[in-house]
């Protein structure tokens, strides 16, 4: 599966939850996967990404500055076996992914 999300930013802090999630706003994804910058918790200006479980979190550096008003193409996909997830950015792969707390039960798609 894999979805591309366009976040706006403008360096403070922007969840940007994408595929199938439970949690919304600004706070930790219960379930799921996604992207998040938070400069206040993280202290540097990169895209982490993010996956969810039964509200058990993984965050991992992607390595990939967020970019001050501008569009950033966001993508996360997760394998076939649901045990590895990968992002890129701008078409950029991401130096980290993740293999654990990845969901395993269905839930709701967010809007586009």
């Amino acid at each position: 599966m894999g979805e591309s999300s366009h976040c706006p930013t403008v360096l403070i802090t922007v969840s940007c939850a994408q595929g199938l999630v439970t949690g919304t706003g600004l706070v930790d994804i219960q379930d799921g996967f996604g992207f998040e910058y938070d400069f206040a918790t993280h202290g540097h200006h990169r895209w982490m990404l993010v996956t969810a479980s039964n509200n058990v979190r993984t965050k991992v550096d992607t390595g990939i500055l967020a970019v001050a008003g501008v569009f950033q193409r966001l993508r996360a996909r997760i394998n076939a076996d649901a045990t590895l997830v990968t992002a890129t950015i701008d078409d950029v792969a991401s130096a980290n992914s993740i293999s654990t707390n990845i969901p395993t039960v269905q839930r709701e798609r967010l809007p586009q």
